[in-house]
């Protein structure tokens, strides 16, 4: 077998198609939406989605499109106290090898679209939205909201979390909701906060929390909230918070980590295989980390790729799942456990908070 069709055409399928056209492999992309292209906001790059794009050969596309912060600071969000301060220069690039960079959504999809443009045997499907599939000891058939059939040698799933793909093969295994709303919008800086604007902003509130960091000339601000109002908020936090219109909102959602991530000529990558709640910045990152696994694992029958893929990625996809969830836990305390909380972070080294994000970024 020789070709591969990847559904979605987000960052995971992309990312999944570079890494399956430099082992030579034909693909197809099936995109749902009528135009190839991402949306969204700003996201994270952590060392480990920086290495995977090295491995990838898209690094040298992508690294134009970002940019670096200085620092990261971690606030507590009901007397907006400076808690923890982490220096993303030099010490830390050499504590992890790479840098801790930040893009907007649309620039790394374009950079990683631009990278599969210059390699050969790639077609784009637009306008294709699929509805179920089927296997066979021998192909895969596709059914299209339209009425049409396809077929394929081997079928890869990135249509996200909700994904209708991961659903047909594993019916009990759809999104999980959590109570939480997350906010996102692009917004510009305020004199309402003396904070450093530059550096990734942490900000840990009674049942919920904030991130920020800037991206070109505005801000990317995510607003996480169980409690749907910032009554006992830092003032200043909540009154820029209020100023700010035109969110984009949606529940945090995960999917219960699979025993398999294949059956047959069918697997899944991606969100669609792991998706978990965004509160460590490791979605695009889980995501690039699996498209270089499949580059790593080279040219092989798809049931036997799909097979080692979910060897060598489902454990730390896994831990990764747990410990996003364990952060929120931890950034939405109130009461004594928040104070407990704060004075852990406060009296944290600076090593010793490098040593907690070892256990995702990995290291040089």
């Amino acid at each position: 077998m020789g070709h591969f069709h990847i559904a979605g055409a987000g960052i995971a399928g992309v990312a999944a198609a570079i890494a399956l056209a430099r082992n030579d492999l034909g693909v197809t992309i099936i995109e749902q939406a009528p135009q190839f292209s991402d949306v969204g906001a700003g996201l994270q790059l952590g060392p480990n989605a920086v290495r995977a794009l090295q491995k990838l050969g898209a690094w040298d596309a992508v690294s134009p499109f970002t940019q670096q912060p200085p620092e990261i600071h971690v606030r507590d969000g009901k007397s907006g106290k400076l808690l923890q301060r982490v220096e993303l220069g030099l010490h830390f690039e050499k504590r992890f090898g790479v840098p801790y960079r930040v893009i907007h959504r649309a620039d790394l999809h374009k950079a990683l679209v631009s990278v599969l443009s210059s390699l050969k045997n790639i077609d784009v499907l637009v306008n294709k939205k699929i509805t179920s599939v089927s296997h066979s000891g021998k192909e895969v058939k596709i059914k299209f909201q339209s009425g049409e059939h396809g077929f394929a040698e081997a079928l890869l799933a990135a249509d996200g979390t909700n994904s209708i793909i991961r659903q047909s093969l594993f019916p009990k295994s759809g999104a999980i909701s959590l109570p939480c709303t997350v906010l996102r919008n692009m917004v510009q800086r305020s004199e309402i906060l003396d904070i450093n604007w530059d550096a990734v902003n942490l900000w840990l509130c009674p049942k919920g929390h904030v991130v920020h960091y800037p991206i070109a000339n505005k801000i990317n601000l995510v607003v996480v909230n169980e409690a749907a109002d910032y009554a006992n908020w830092f003032a200043p936090l909540r009154r820029f918070l209020e100023l700010q219109q035109n969110y984009t909102s949606w529940h945090a959602q995960y999917v219960t980590p699979l025993q398999k991530w294949h059956q047959g000529f069918i697997g899944l990558i991606g969100d669609a295989a792991h998706g978990t709640v965004p509160y460590l910045a490791q979605g695009a990152a889980q995501s690039l980390e699996d498209a270089n696994c499949l580059l790593q694992i080279g040219r092989k029958q798809p049931s036997e790729m799909f097979d080692k893929l979910y060897q060598q990625r489902a454990k730390q996809a896994a831990a990764v799942h747990h410990a996003s969830l364990n952060a929120g836990r931890a950034y939405h305390l109130t009461g004594f456990a928040a104070v407990a909380r704060n004075l852990v972070l406060a009296n944290m080294s600076h090593y010793q908070f490098l040593s907690r994000l070892s256990k995702i970024y990995g290291a040089a």
